[in-house]
């Protein structure tokens, strides 16, 4: 009796799994998160409230989801126009926090004054993918549109932000589906890799998020397998196979991943199967079958690698990055005096009973214990129209903004600590004007 030739083949590693990147959609994050360390700039996210949570921007997606509170339409008034015609539709994670929403800014904090020259770092907006327009703007003092980043207009593209600070904005897009934002920040000579953030609007939930699909090719030539998957950015894996048996595995790198099988004589039907690292990211596909015969044994290359590649770690990192030190002026005073941080009127739940008090960044202080200093230069103007609850037109007020400025205490509430919904009363005032 007649054999054919025993050909030895690979030993197939675990097949590659797909896991899901992280969806934020109704928590606040600061979505461009500007760190320096070791001489360097580089992007990343923030997610939640003290102790944060980091992550890689290609770790996470930003959804806004397709609810009433988001699907609004462009105002009619003239100062909105650049957002498109009135009535149209427009999707907006606005930017004071709604519940259920994303509230996304971007921030600093980690980059003290005295650390880059001029203590400001610009974010530039460099690219924009997607089925539509983009804008993110403010809210200025009196209810006009501050802009900061256009898809359409160069004129907004980069923005300076002081170090040291944390912003929110309202950002709109014109159309349902994936996007992707990259920015880079550049301050003192740095610049940072540009990092793109992908954001999705529409659904309700993560699971309504639709991955990017992909397609498969494959080619024989050498006695090598390439593999090639279009888009060509989508991360993960191809597994070979001979009809229903598993050849190996590999990482794709640049759009492309080989493989050199011991294949035995005979007819093959060779596939690639995509793999993608994040299955709410891009789709698996499949190539068309190619179809070999071999006559005499192929061996595998020595170079060839037929076990998967370790997945990336997906989890966010916990830790902050290390900041860079500078020294604080200490001044004596009876009372703590806030003039220039973030600081929030807020409440907890102590010994079994609701308490107040004003907290900055971390640390909680009893009302009483501090002074809000609004400085001079808080100073602003009442508009001609529209705002005579605050005083006369043109006469002089002294405001708290809605977005931080720097030097001024940007002050607000919030309920972070509490599990329920809180009822404030203001019962009194006294002072040399009115509130």
């Amino acid at each position: 009796m007649l054999a054919a030739p025993l050909v030895a083949l690979p030993a197939v590693a675990a097949e590659p799994l797909s896991g899901k990147r992280t969806v934020l959609n109704d928590v606040h994050t600061d979505a461009i998160d500007v760190q320096y360390a070791g001489g360097e700039l580089r992007l990343r996210t923030r997610i939640g409230n003290q102790p944060y949570t980091y992550a890689e921007a290609t770790e996470v997606i930003f959804q806004l989801k397709d609810v009433p509170e988001s699907a609004v339409q462009v105002p009619d008034d003239p100062m909105f126009a650049f957002l498109g015609p009135a009535g149209d539709p427009i999707w907006l994670a606005p930017q004071t926090q709604a519940e259920s929403l994303l509230f996304a800014g971007w921030d600093t904090e980690s980059i003290p004054n005295g650390v880059l020259a001029g203590d400001t770092v610009d974010l530039t907006l460099t690219g924009v993918k997607g089925p539509g327009r983009v804008e993110v703007f403010q809210d200025g003092s009196f209810g006009e549109p501050v802009r900061i980043f256009s898809s359409s207009d160069a004129a907004f593209k980069t923005l300076h932000q002081p170090v040291a600070s944390h912003a929110h904005a309202n950002w709109v897009f014109s159309a349902l589906g994936r996007y992707e934002l990259t920015f880079k920040a550049s301050a003192a000579g740095l610049e940072s890799a540009p990092v793109t953030y992908t954001w999705y609007v529409g659904g309700s939930t993560a699971n309504d998020i639709v991955a990017t699909p992909t397609t498969t090719s494959l080619t024989w030539a050498n006695n090598e397998l390439t593999a090639s998957v279009s888009p060509s950015q989508a991360k993960g894996w191809i597994e070979f196979r001979d009809g229903a048996a598993v050849l190996g595995s590999a990482a794709m790198t640049g759009g492309t991943a080989k493989l050199s099988p011991a294949l035995g004589v005979g007819r093959h039907s060779l596939t690639a199967h995509f793999i993608p690292l994040y299955d709410n990211d891009f789709g698996p596909s499949v190539s068309a079958a190619v179809p070999v015969t071999i006559t005499n044994p192929v061996s595998p290359s020595p170079s060839a690698s037929t076990s998967p590649s370790s997945s990336p770690s997906a989890s966010a990192s916990t830790s902050a990055p290390a900041p860079a030190t500078s020294t604080a002026a200490c001044v004596q005073t009876s009372r703590r005096i806030l003039d220039h941080e973030h600081v929030d009127y807020a409440v907890r739940v102590v010994n079994g009973r609701l308490e107040s008090g004003v907290k900055e960044g971390s640390t909680w202080f009893h009302p009483s214990d501090v002074v809000l200093h609004v400085k001079p230069q808080a100073v602003a103007t009442v508009p001609a129209s529209g705002f005579d609850f605050l005083g006369t037109p043109g006469s002089r007020v002294w405001q708290i903004p809605q977005t931080q400025q720097s030097g001024i205490i940007w002050l607000g509430w919030n309920t972070e600590s509490v599990s329920a919904g809180v009822n404030w009363s203001l019962t009194k005032v006294s002072g040399p004007g009115r509130v």
